[in-house]
């Protein structure tokens, strides 16, 4: 399943969040008021909350599992107050916006923690088997090497 981004209630936010921060939604780049909906990554079997230091530095993506126990952190270098999240799949990206309009972009690979997620961003090349008469260089049955049939 490939990443996607939905909404839930800030209420919904793991009870595991480490010391020194706060979850913090926020609805544009210029304000601090509070969105009542987060948005969170879903991605295979792992979600990714957003949260802000309460020292007021950048912010971190933090992956939990399907128990909803912490499995990986990544702080951002320098966004805070994130208000808003874009996965693009054609680029493999995910973009965090915070205040005055600052982003972050990671790849979706440095944010990968399972091999179905790899899958899912990496699928394996497509292979064709053609039949043998469909291979090209492969005359027919019946057929010259020009190409002319029987005469």
């Amino acid at each position: 399943m490939e990443p996607h981004i939905e909404l839930l209630p800030v209420q919904e936010i793991p009870r595991s969040v480490p010391e020194h921060i706060t979850g913090s939604f926020y609805k544009a780049p210029d304000t601090f008021e509070q969105r009542e909906m987060a948005q969170v990554i879903f991605w295979g079997d792992h979600v990714y909350w957003v949260f802000d230091f309460t020292h007021s530095g950048p912010a971190a993506i933090i992956a939990y599992n399907n128990r909803m126990e912490m499995v990986k952190r990544w702080n951002l270098r320098d966004v805070r107050y994130i208000w808003d999240i874009k996965i693009d799949l054609f680029k493999k990206t995910v973009t965090l916006w915070g205040q005055d309009n600052r982003s972050e972009t990671f790849k979706l690979q440095d944010l990968c923690l399972s091999k179905m997620q790899d899958a899912s961003i990496n699928p394996p090349p497509v292979v064709k088997i053609l039949p043998s008469a469909q291979v090209p260089g492969q005359p027919r049955p019946g057929c010259t090497r020009i190409g002319l049939g029987r005469l």
